[in-house]
């Protein structure tokens, strides 16, 4: 099954708040069909067809079709003063490890719509 990191945890915690959610209230991630893409949203609570997961008080609501998608991965997040993000990595990744893979492949995408 997903885990969920503390950072992670915090920044769910956090949005859950600010956006003035219930206490049970969480993260929620569903399909985008139309890109065929993970999509994550804040929800008041569980839907019908969603599992849940709750790690360091932080509740998250997984949608039964992209349970196979984000088993064995991490939720991992990052929190700074003006961005905030989250991102999956596989366990044996260090957050580190991820991010710079991820700026990587960023850096490579600007590199080639700017020419």
């Amino acid at each position: 099954m997903l885990t969920v990191t503390q950072p992670a945890a915090t920044l769910i915690v956090g949005l859950v708040t600010a956006a003035d959610l219930p206490r049970h209230g969480g993260l929620r991630i569903g399909r985008n069909r139309h890109w065929n893409s993970l999509h994550l949203s804040l929800a008041a609570g569980p839907a019908p067809h969603e599992s849940v997961l709750i790690e360091h008080d932080a509740s998250v609501f997984i949608d039964r079709g992209v349970v196979s998608r984000v088993q064995h991965h991490v939720l991992d997040a990052i929190h700074e003063p003006h961005c905030s993000a989250f991102f999956l990595r596989k366990p044996e990744l260090r957050q580190h490890d991820a991010l710079a893979g991820l700026l990587g492949l960023l850096w490579a995408g600007i590199g080639r719509t700017s020419r």
